[in-house]
């Protein structure tokens, strides 16, 4: 695993498209890449191409107390390579820069219709928080905001 660069974003904008992922441009991937408190990462086969990543951000959290939280934006896998492991790796990942950053809660938001993502987050402690009703556009769907304590 490695951070994501420029030349990157054509294979993330593909894996996004085919994983079904809130659409992202190509300009937002590039300003997101700019930023300090954001965490890109990607995954590379042996061949190596790009076969997943994850975007996600260290914020500010919003209660009382001084410390970090995180949001898990996307994360996707390329089809062929998916059931394998590969989004646990970019997830533990993450989570080890979020300790590592002493984050106390991550989030997320998922599609209400997203069983397999749902179970995934679930497998790794995350607890569904509320739903956002019609968070999501193309198709209009609930959002459900997980978290996960860290």
């Amino acid at each position: 695993m490695r951070r994501i660069t420029s030349g990157d974003i054509p294979d993330l904008l593909r894996i996004a498209k085919d994983c079904g992922l809130s659409p992202w441009s190509e300009n937002d991937y590039i300003e997101e890449a700019k930023r300090a408190d954001a965490t890109m990462i990607c995954l590379e086969s042996a061949a190596p191409e790009t076969i997943g990543f994850l975007v996600g951000r260290r914020v500010l959290n919003s209660r009382r107390t001084k410390g970090y939280d995180a949001e898990l934006y996307n994360i996707g896998v390329k089809a062929g390579f998916r059931k394998q492991g590969c989004g646990g790796m970019l997830l533990n990942r993450f989570l080890d820069i979020c300790r590592n950053d002493v984050v106390q809660s991550v989030w997320l938001d998922v599609r209400s219709s997203n069983k397999n993502a749902i179970q995934f987050y679930k497998n790794f402690g995350f607890t569904e928080y509320t739903v956002r009703n019609r968070f999501y556009s193309d198709p209009e769907e609930d959002g459900i905001v997980m978290r996960l304590n860290m």
